[in-house]
């Protein structure tokens, strides 16, 4: 199916082209963290291996520092794809400190951005 053309009855396609730029292959002495949200399930962590920088080129917007992790099948993906992501922690934290950096940077209302949400790093 060629890019440009949309399935009857369907709108157009629009290609948002991305352009991506390796940072560094390290962790930065970070770790991803991710929750579902449950008080009774603990934070979980995955190791980052790498961070990039991704601009799209139709905004002309840049997306800082993107942490990338290994998904479940040792694949590369952004850490934000995976689900419950919630942020950036350093690798001393434990998952009931994150837990509650994670509560602080939390909008109180559901419109509003996330305090820190430019990175998303929580120390």
């Amino acid at each position: 199916m060629s890019h440009d053309k949309a399935r009857p009855g369907s709108a157009p396609r629009t290609l948002r082209p991305q352009m991506y730029s390796s940072l560094c292959a390290n962790d930065l002495d970070l770790k991803a963290g991710f929750w579902d949200g449950d008080e009774q399930h603990p934070v979980l962590f995955r190791p980052i291996v790498g961070w990039v920088v991704v601009m799209n080129a139709d905004e002309i917007r840049v997306v800082p520092f993107q942490p990338v992790v290994l998904n479940d099948f040792g694949a590369p993906v952004f850490a934000a794809r995976l689900p419950g992501h919630i942020g950036v922690f350093g690798k001393a934290m434990t998952a009931e400190e994150a837990r509650q950096k994670y509560a602080l940077w939390q909008p109180k209302t559901p419109d509003a951005e996330p305090a820190g949400s430019q990175s998303g790093i929580l120390n």
